[in-house]
């Protein structure tokens, strides 16, 4: 039996974020887990929410490009996800946050959140949520 992989998603329209995505891709070991359109990425689409649900492939790199609208400025990040990710990810979500220049990728457990627990992320907030990237001492 295939092992399950995580969930992916971002919503942009929370946590302050002032931007659109314009281009993303998350890859795994042999294949595209989920991307923008071609179409859609030439027309200029702007993406502020997308999402899969749990699949088997497992991710190895993430890839965006995103606009700050306040600023007009464009970014772009490809994060490894190969060192960072844990062994198990069933019931998990991975979901990413912007925040001016920076990226920020989160990873949502099954477990749920413990009352007094520093918060992590951004997005599930009933559950425990880890920092991927980037990498926190």
């Amino acid at each position: 039996m295939r092992e399950m992989s995580c969930g992916f998603g971002f919503d942009l329209r929370y946590n302050d974020q002032h931007s659109a995505v314009l281009d993303y891709r998350l890859l795994g070991e042999n294949s595209v887990i989920s991307m923008a359109q071609k179409v859609l990425v030439d027309q200029g689409h702007k993406f502020y929410f997308e999402g899969i649900a749990y699949q088997f492939e497992r991710p190895t790199s993430l890839y965006v490009k995103w606009k700050n609208d306040q600023t007009g400025s464009t970014f772009e990040d490809t994060v490894d996800l190969r060192q960072v990710l844990p062994r198990n990810l069933e019931d998990t979500n991975l979901y990413f946050i912007v925040h001016g220049a920076q990226l920020f990728v989160y990873l949502a457990l099954k477990e749920k959140y413990v009352q007094g627990s520093p918060r992590v992320g951004g997005d599930y907030a009933a559950r425990t949520n880890i920092q991927l990237y980037p990498k926190v001492n």
